[in-house]
Order: structure tokens, then C-alpha cells, then sequence
């Protein structure tokens, strides 16, 4: 590689540094931060409120645990879910724009589909708990969109000094 191109390269990647930072200051002191107990209601018929693990990190990435498998629903098959993997950005003072994704395979474990989720939340001023909503968009392997559905969370934050279990908000 030249000397020329060699610096425009770095220049790029110092560029994105240099314009990451800001975001990165303002995602590593929102009140999102932290990990959260979620009850995922997701609008039916039949309406099913799950229950999630979520982890937003000040880097602005994020991890989401939910049971392997849902209820049986009348007339869907058995499916199988991955964990989630994204990303967030903090929105106004106390709130966050979220994007992740999970995997889901049929009752042979075969792929079904990847799930996308675009969502927004607003912590509260005691930075304790957190609503918000939801979009959900199923595609098929080759990208297509094969469902979608909308649907509310609300989390309570999952802290260290908190004697007993963790409960559901």
C-alpha cells in the first residue's frame, strides 16, 4: 500500500474515532446503563408478556436473554430462540433508540427466521425503571419480511445491593 493511501486509510479510521467519541461519552452516562429485568408484552391475539434479561452496556452495545422457547400458541409451531445482540444510542437525557436481533429455528432446529427489533424507552427520573415500545420485523432467510408485530416493555433495574430474588416489574 502507498504511503498516500496507507494515510487516507488512518485518516478514515482516526475520522471515525474522532467522530465517535462524543456518542460514546453520551451513551456511557445514560441512565440506561446497567442490566434490567423486562416484561416483553408483545400485542396479540393473543396478547404474551415474556420475560427478558437486557444489558445495556456504555459502549453502546447490548445483550438480551429470553426463555429459549415461548408458550404454545394455537396453531404455531414449536420454535427455539436465540439470545439477542445489538446496539443502542441514548436519546435525550433519559432515553435510549434500540436495535438487536435473535435467531429462531423450527421444532427439527432448523432456521426459521432472524428477528429484528427496533425499539425506544424513557428511564425513569429515579433511574429505577424504564418504559417503551416496540416494533418487531420476521425475515425469512434470503432478507424478506414474513411477519411483524408491535408490542410495550417495562424493566426494573437489576441492582447489586437488592436482597432477594429478582421479580418481574
Amino acid at each position: 500500500m502507498s504511503g498516500h493511501r496507507r494515510r487516507a486509510v488512518l485518516g478514515i479510521f482516526a475520522g471515525a474515532t474522532i467522530a465517535a467519541a462524543p456518542a460514546l461519552a453520551q451513551t456511557a452516562s445514560s441512565p440506561v446503563v446497567g442490566t434490567w429485568i423486562v416484561a416483553v408484552t408483545v400485542e396479540g391475539p393473543p396478547s404474551l408478556t415474556l420475560p427478558n434479561l437486557v444489558t445495556f452496556a456504555a459502549d453502546g452495545t447490548m445483550t438480551v436473554a429470553a426463555p429459549p422457547r415461548l408458550p404454545e400458541l394455537p396453531a404455531e409451531p414449536e420454535a427455539y430462540f436465540s439470545g439477542g445482540q445489538g446496539a443502542w444510542t441514548a436519546s435525550g437525557q433519559n432515553g435510549a433508540k434500540v436495535v438487536f436481533a435473535f435467531v429462531v429455528s423450527g421444532p427439527d432446529r432448523a432456521f426459521a427466521s432472524i428477528n429484528t427489533v427496533r425499539g425506544s424507552l424513557e428511564v425513569d427520573p429515579a433511574n429505577k425503571a424504564y418504559i417503551g415500545q416496540f416494533m418487531l420485523t420476521i425475515a425469512d432467510k434470503k432478507g424478506a419480511t414474513i411477519g411483524a408485530a408491535t408490542g410495550t416493555w417495562k424493566a426494573k433495574r437489576v441492582e447489586a445491593g437488592d436482597s432477594g430474588p429478582v421479580t418481574m416489574p
